[in-house]
């Protein structure tokens, strides 16, 4: 296996001849971005050239607030995301939000770090769970002001501070280096999604806000969360910690990856009547009746006989399946329904 001690990154003068002169990304693996030309004109990529103090690398939650203190500390500051701002990775898929409130909470910071550190068998950093308390509240209010828990969405809010202080952003750029000169990280480079360019960034500090990157069981479907800042940071001889831990997500502990049922039984748990659970499948299971020629209310008991015998079907398709066995064609069966979706998937009782 190999170590960080084996490899190191490159320096910017290694990246450019490896590029040669910002061609080497296309040799490899230029074709996903170049809209599967037939042939690239390695001659015709262009390289663009950034100078900042600091670089944030991931548009995300962690990114968003690190670029914005860095910046109100007065350094200049960049933020690259591989998507757009607050739509890409884990940030678009939760609203909850931990804060720890002296007002409301019944022990003090020492306490919650104490109760937190038991519960975990004293596996946590303490460090950083004392930093969870001191500063959720102030995190909460500051998202609050942008507009964050007024809307599904999560661009605009994001923008919101970003814009006011006028932090320059890259959108849809891969980062796939980090730089190193004389000993020290010295900057990142990468290319365009969307154009036949090659970006380069020299900054004094580079702060990696790319996602946990810890482990997560099958199913779950977050297919661009590809932890490019942990590769990047294990390639250049960083040690990299805490991979170990799964990242937690509000689901059902027997169906992690349940997640367009409204969370199965967790709805009850949170407070929420179950009728909505199931009126949302009753839609899903309808369109799809009606994607197929179906009736729905035709076809109603049997909608609820699904919804009953099949609530652990883990499909998590929104056209769902059609419930007549006379109108349906050979097709795979998944308990008394056949599956149109996921064949592979599907298994017989």
């Amino acid at each position: 296996m190999t170590t960080p001690s084996d490899t190191t990154g490159p320096t910017r003068r290694t990246f450019m001849a490896l590029s040669g002169a910002s061609g080497g990304l296309a040799a490899m693996g230029m074709q996903a971005w170049a809209q599967n030309a037939v042939e690239i004109d390695v001659d015709a990529i262009t390289n663009t050239d950034h100078v900042t103090d600091v670089l944030v690398i991931g548009g995300g939650m962690a990114g968003l607030f690190a670029a914005v203190k860095a910046h109100d500390a007065g350094a200049a500051t960049m933020i690259v995301s591989k998507g757009r701002l607050g739509s890409s990775g884990l940030t678009p898929f939760g609203k909850g939000f931990f804060v720890f409130d002296p007002a409301t909470e019944t022990g003090s910071i020492d306490d919650f770090v104490d109760t937190v550190s038991r519960s975990a068998l004293g596996t946590n950093n303490p460090v950083y769970t004392r930093q969870l308390a001191e500063h959720s509240l102030d995190c909460a209010a500051e998202l609050r002001e942008w507009g964050f828990f007024d809307q599904t969405l999560a661009n605009r809010p994001f923008m919101a501070p970003i814009e006011a202080r006028d932090i320059p952003l890259l959108e849809r750029v891969h980062i796939t280096h980090l730089i190193r000169e004389d000993g020290r990280i010295a900057g990142a480079a990468g290319f365009r999604l969307d154009a036949e360019e090659t970006v380069t960034i020299r900054a004094k500090s580079v702060i990696l806000c790319t996602g946990a990157g810890g482990f997560k069981p099958n199913g779950f479907p977050l297919g661009d969360l590809t932890h490019d800042g942990t590769v990047m940071a294990y390639r250049i001889g960083a040690k990299v910690t805490g991979k170990e831990w799964n990242d937690g997500h509000m689901t059902r502990a027997d169906h992690p990856a349940a997640t367009f049922d409204g969370w199965g039984d967790m709805s009850t748990r949170q407070g929420l009547v179950e009728q909505v659970r199931r009126q949302t499948a009753h839609q899903h299971i309808r369109s799809g009746l009606d994607r197929f020629g179906l009736q729905g209310e035709k076809h109603g008991s049997k909608q609820r006989q699904h919804d009953q015998r099949n609530q652990d079907c883990q499909h998590n398709c929104p056209q769902q399946c059609a419930l007549s066995k006379e109108h349906a064609p050979p097709l795979p069966v998944h308990g008394n329904v056949r599956h149109r979706c996921h064949p592979r998937l599907s298994r017989s009782e």
